[in-house]
């Protein structure tokens, strides 16, 4: 059952649901992320842009 509406489908996690492909220009690592100022988990840099 869903956790977050308590309709009978489950997605797994919501993080999962709402996480896109982000990839950092700095050090290259492509990572999952959500929000408006994404961070690299390598390197924490904020120049990062969404990858589609």
């Amino acid at each position: 059952m869903c956790a977050t509406c308590g309709c009978g489908i489950d997605l797994g996690g919501i993080e999962d649901v709402f996480a896109k492909d982000y990839g950092c220009g700095d050090c290259g690592l492509v990572f999952k992320g959500f929000g408006y100022k994404v961070t690299c988990p390598r390197c924490k840099s904020t120049n990062t842009k969404r990858v589609r």
